[in-house]
């Protein structure tokens, strides 16, 4: 506000108009101030959300948090995988490089549809499959039919899912799922899979 009133009395001077002294620019320049700031609407203290965390599944169930990385300069993705029980022990891990890139929402329905034969593999058929692509997470829960690439990977998800008795879909958000995003930043590392 200062600057504003010394800059207009200049102008003011310089057209040879009404204009304050140098000594009542200061006063009047703290008077619009206070004036600005009663006009504005009073703020309320901001709420901080509470920190979003792993949940593990029910006790008859296991959770696979499954991501995807992409890694455009080496050409090459990675998925990652991590099955915990009700008590949020480790079951099993995988992280896993694919020799190709796809597009980000591709990837994630390509490592879903991984995680779950993975999950076949050892033995586990009821399950909460968690990823944070919500565009995969709404395409399984929709259930809705497309023959566009991405349509036909989320048909194969459907297929693999079929073997299992007891399937739920949950989307989380990245900071949940760290541990399989960090899984699947580390295929890079790996030659085919690591389990």
């Amino acid at each position: 506000m200062t600057v504003w009133s010394v800059w207009t009395q200049r102008n003011q001077a310089r057209l040879n108009k009404p204009h304050s002294t140098l000594s009542q620019i200061a006063p009047s320049a703290k008077a619009r101030l206070d004036e600005f700031s009663a006009a504005q609407p009073v703020a309320s203290p901001s709420q901080r959300s509470p920190r979003a965390s792993w949940q593990p599944p029910p006790s008859d169930l296991y959770k696979i948090n499954y991501d995807a990385a992409t890694f455009q300069h080496e050409g090459k993705s990675g998925i990652g995988v991590i099955i915990r029980d009700s008590h949020g022990a480790a079951i099993a891990s995988l992280s896993q490089l694919v020799p190709c890139t796809y597009q980000a929402a591709d990837m994630e329905a390509i490592a879903a549809n991984r995680v779950l034969e993975f999950a076949r593999e050892i033995g586990i058929n009821e399950a909460i499959l968690e990823g944070d692509s919500s565009l995969v997470h709404l395409a399984l829960k929709r259930g809705e039919h497309s023959l566009s690439p991405f349509g036909l990977l989320v048909e194969d998800i459907k297929l693999s899912s079929a073997s299992f008795s007891k399937l739920l879909y949950s989307h989380t958000k990245r900071e949940v799922n760290k541990v399989a995003h960090g899984l699947a930043r580390h295929a890079i590392h790996v030659l085919d899979y690591v389990v």
